[in-house]
């Protein structure tokens, strides 16, 4: 069995994303530079352990688009763009970068390409500079042989501030 390396639990989680809406007030209240103060994010893989990484330490970089209510959400584990739309005080996914993803070789040295697909994303404000965020993604690592492991990695308790 392959071992999928703690970096790559992180890449795939990294990247979430923020959208605009509801006038601009909303938006700004999601835009900059963010760090997490707590959450963590849990791996489950087939014919695996399942793991689980503190987010504290962490951080996320949140910008406009050119779309009306959107926001892009990219994160430093592996910078995955996610485009959410704002509506009041919550930023929902409407869509990922098609490209996100890593080339790299896991525990045992073996080489694969790591494929991320974000299933969900949600950023909630709280008021002040604090902001919760939820979300799940489906991961694929596909080895040099052809051969692959999915997974689904979920962020919990995330806070950002």
């Amino acid at each position: 069995m392959r071992k999928v390396t703690m970096l790559a639990v992180l890449a795939t989680l990294a990247a979430a994303g923020c959208g605009g809406g509801g006038g601009s007030g909303g938006i700004a209240n999601f835009v900059g530079d963010w760090d997490y103060s707590a959450g963590s994010i849990s791996q489950t893989c087939q014919g695996a352990v399942p793991t689980a990484t503190s987010l504290v330490g962490y951080s996320v970089f949140i910008s406009r688009t050119s779309n009306p209510g959107e926001i892009e959400f990219v994160s430093n584990f592996d910078q995955c763009a996610r485009y959410l739309t704002v509506s009041g005080n919550t930023a929902t996914m409407r869509s990922y970068d098609p490209l996100c993803g890593d080339r790299a070789v896991d525990a045992n040295g073996d080489a694969y390409t790591l494929s991320i697909t974000p299933l969900t994303e949600v950023l909630t404000y709280r008021g002040g500079r604090v902001m919760n965020e939820s979300a799940t993604n489906s991961l694929r690592y596909l080895y040099d042989d052809n051969t692959f492991i999915d997974c689904t990695s979920t962020v919990s308790n995330a806070s950002l501030f």
